[in-house]
């Protein structure tokens, strides 16, 4: 696997330096040899043919990467890839989706939106993966294609309805504090799409029951500094948008609406009168490189870790980290 990495390597630094003309056989007959690696009964052989995928995606303009990918029938692969018996085969799957998603054009994004074998079930099961690397491409994978759809760059709620709110509750409790952030990106798009963008009453009645704003001012209180980070940067956006007038009505319920809209536009006011609770200052100061040493001696470490190589209690403190 070292050698067909390091020969992937050097085949897409040739593509990059061809001209159209002379890439197009070569990369098609380099999408049947990426092919055959994607079944080969070694799970490093496939997942280092997921990362080239990756690669190719990120780095080739889309217009070179497309005849790999999409002229090359690599598609089907990569998302059969999803359900591999090996975990990192599952993650590199996942995060070559995420690549492609984010350099495709808009009528191959659609396509792997509306790939059969990417629905809801399949994300869910991606979500609730027991290895906490898969989880994190799963929701980058989540994110990446709700993104998408809250932007109108493609159709689909599958991203979506992948999603409970037990299971954002327990993915923003998750250990791993790089599940949490992903789960708390992925709140503050829902937040923002259930507040300021104008969506289906189906899909707004789904949006609301998974209550993505409660869920992400919760986080606010998290213990890592980078989850915060998260929230705050969310609940600022959203703020902004409040104070330019995006969310201006929902402080102005019109007494001949509907009972039920004038719920929803309660709910609004409420969230916005929490967001204006809210120091963000204080939230800011917790963030500084100055609490980066607390935050390590505030995290379950064991006693033996910490060592003091002179006298004590004069900031010679030595964390091992691992």
């Amino acid at each position: 696997a070292p050698g067909l990495k390091l020969l992937f390597d050097l085949v897409l630094e040739s593509i990059s330096d061809q001209d159209d003309a002379d890439s197009a056989q070569f990369v098609q007959l380099l999408a049947q040899s990426v092919k055959a690696r994607l079944a080969d009964v070694e799970w490093e052989v496939r997942d280092t043919a997921l990362e080239f995928i990756s690669a190719s995606a990120g780095t080739l303009e889309w217009t070179r990467a497309r005849g790999l990918i999409a002229d090359g029938d690599l598609l089907d692969d990569v998302v059969s890839a999803l359900s591999d018996t090996e975990e990192y085969v599952r993650a590199s799957g996942a995060q070559a989706l995420v690549a492609i998603l984010g350099s495709a054009d808009a009528e191959f994004r659609q396509q792997v939106a509306d790939h059969s074998s990417l629905g809801c079930r399949q994300l869910e099961q991606l979500v609730n993966d027991s290895e906490a690397f898969v989880k994190r491409a799963a929701l980058d994978l989540v994110y990446a294609l709700g993104n998408h759809a809250v932007n109108g760059r493609l159709e689909g709620r599958e991203w979506m309805q992948c999603l409970t709110y037990s299971k954002l509750y327990q993915m923003g409790d998750d250990p791993d504090f790089e599940v949490r952030v992903r789960c708390a990106k992925i709140l503050a798009l829902l937040a923002r799409w259930m507040h300021f963008a104008s969506i289906a009453a189906g899909d707004r009645a789904f949006v609301v029951e998974l209550q993505a704003d409660a869920l992400l001012l919760d986080m606010c209180r998290d213990s890592s500094r980078y989850v915060r980070r998260v929230c705050l940067d969310g609940l600022l956006e959203m703020k902004r948008f409040y104070k330019i007038g995006g969310g201006s009505e929902v402080a102005e319920a019109d007494e001949e609406r509907s009972g039920k809209r004038q719920t929803v536009e309660r709910g609004e006011e409420s969230f916005y009168r929490k967001l204006c609770d809210i120091d963000f200052a204080r939230l800011e100061s917790t963030l500084t490189a100055e609490h980066l040493y607390q935050e390590a001696l505030d995290t379950q470490v064991e006693k033996e870790m910490m060592t003091e190589t002179q006298d004590p209690n004069i900031g010679n403190n030595i964390l091992d980290c691992y």
